[in-house]
């Protein structure tokens, strides 16, 4: 009985990988490091924040600076932009967070604690919208969360539980869960509307950035 001939499979290093990635376009203006950015519901526009202490916009199709807002007495850490597009917000290590009007780039307000000539007693090092846009939730190095009022500027509850720094904030697609993570090296899920503390995710060895 004869062998029968078995073509051995060729498969070519073209088809099947993944797309090589380039760089379309780089946005230069900032004098120091960039910390965080953030893109519009609309797809038109960033904003970028960093350590030159501007919260710069863009115009995301061309890569064209549009505008600067100042006015932050420190680098900037945390940038981020209503679902409405509409307003804009920025944590500074000044322990400060200020929002802008979009469109006509008056500044609205900071978001001050209480009596305090601060947001927090410490780096806002995160900030985030709920997606209905009508609550901010800040993350700062006072190891406090605090959730306030988007038009109001007033804080609404401040949630105590971290032992470090709180590095990052963000909140669930339906509203109803506030996620943080900190330098404790825990993640931390709580009830936005009660405040409580649902969960302590445990498993990272190290500080949780992002």
């Amino acid at each position: 009985a004869s062998t029968p001939k078995i073509e051995p499979e060729r498969i070519s290093l073209t088809t099947g990988l993944p797309e090589t990635w380039r760089c379309v376009r780089t946005l230069k203006g900032h004098l120091g490091a960039v910390n965080a950015i953030a893109i519009s519901p609309d797809n038109t526009t960033l904003i970028s924040g960093s350590d030159d202490r501007q919260v710069n916009l863009w115009n995301l199709k061309t890569g064209k600076w549009l505008y600067t807002f100042s006015g932050q007495a420190e680098a900037v850490l945390s940038v981020a932009i209503s679902p409405d597009g509409k307003q804009i917000a920025s944590g500074s290590v000044d322990c400060k967070i200020s929002s802008w009007q979009m469109d006509t780039k008056k500044f609205l307000h900071t978001f001050f604690y209480l009596n305090s000539p601060y947001s927090h007693n410490g780096f806002a090092n995160s900030i985030a919208y709920s997606p209905d846009g009508a609550i901010l939730a800040s993350g700062a190095a006072d190891k406090t969360i605090r959730i306030w009022g988007r038009y109001t500027g007033k804080v609404k509850r401040t949630l105590n539980g971290h032992s470090d720094a709180v590095l990052s904030v963000t909140i669930s697609p339906n509203g109803e869960i506030l996620a943080s993570g900190g330098a404790d090296k825990t993640i931390r899920l709580w009830d936005v509307k009660t405040g409580q503390q649902r969960y302590i995710l445990t498993e990272h060895l190290g500080a949780v950035n992002t």
